[in-house]
């Protein structure tokens, strides 16, 4: 699988950090399927954790709102916009890109 980017969690959170800062409800997340850009804030909204907005298109949960693509449900030509967490542990996890 060819993915965007691949990170360690903490190149990851750096990265996120200097973007939109440690406030992680402020992070912006763009779904390689539909183009939408997800936000963190908009997921604590409606009472989900704000990490789901790196592994979920808001039409998971939001219907008429985005589509419904999750990293962790589909392996597809839409994972290369994806990037690839490498955790210390050896897990790995993909998550959408962030949004300019």
């Amino acid at each position: 699988m060819k993915y965007k980017k691949i990170q360690t969690e903490q190149q990851w959170l750096n990265e996120g950090i200097a973007k939109y800062g440690a406030w992680i409800p402020n992070w912006r997340f763009k779904c390689p399927c539909c183009g939408r850009i997800n936000t963190a804030d908009e997921f604590d909204k409606v009472g989900l954790d704000v990490e789901d907005a790196s592994q979920f298109c808001i039409g998971n949960f939001k219907k008429k709102t985005g589509c419904n693509y999750a990293t962790m449900r589909t392996i597809s030509r839409h994972n290369e916009g994806c990037r690839l967490i490498r955790f210390d542990d050896g897990r790995c996890l993909a998550v959408f890109d962030f949004a300019d």
